[in-house]
């Protein structure tokens, strides 16, 4: 097998090892183990198959944090449908729940999920469902929010 001819920073090795310790993600983790063994000097059909990576994704792999640093590990944006609750409409809910319906035209004076829908449409112009609006509500531990406001 052939080593490859690629040079790396001095001090590539150290700024892996310490970036083992503090990432988070699996994916970028094990990424980054595969990538160390490649610039300690293993050969990548080695290491692609002691972790299970097509040789393929590990030359990607290795060519990013070639040209990028650690930051070539990370994941990179992915396509598709971007989210509808963002943390401006959780802010929008929490910020609902705080207040009165009844500042808001409502005809009840105390929050229904309709109502709640209603409101958060019409300031955020984001039509969320029942299901979603429970979503937020447990995330944000709106048991507390009420408990504090009594």
């Amino acid at each position: 097998m052939r080593v490859l001819q690629i040079s790396f920073p001095e001090n590539a090795v150290e700024e892996l090892q310490k970036f083992l310790k503090s990432v988070k993600s699996v994916r970028v983790f094990r990424r980054a183990q595969a990538v160390l063994e490649v610039v300690k000097g293993k050969p990548m059909r080695a290491v692609s198959r002691e972790y299970n990576f097509s040789y393929h994704a590990l030359w990607t792999w290795v060519h990013r944090f070639k040209e990028n640093g650690i930051e070539g590990l990370q994941d990179r944006p992915r396509t598709g449908r971007p989210k509808k609750v963002t943390a401006e409409v959780e802010r929008v809910v929490v910020e609902l729940i705080e207040n009165d319906p009844l500042e808001y035209n409502s005809i009840y004076s105390q929050w229904t999920c309709s109502e709640l829908l209603r409101v958060v449409e019409e300031k955020t112009g984001v039509r969320i469902s029942r299901e979603t609006l429970r979503t937020i509500l447990k995330k944000t531990d709106i048991a507390s929010i009420v408990q504090q406001r009594s």
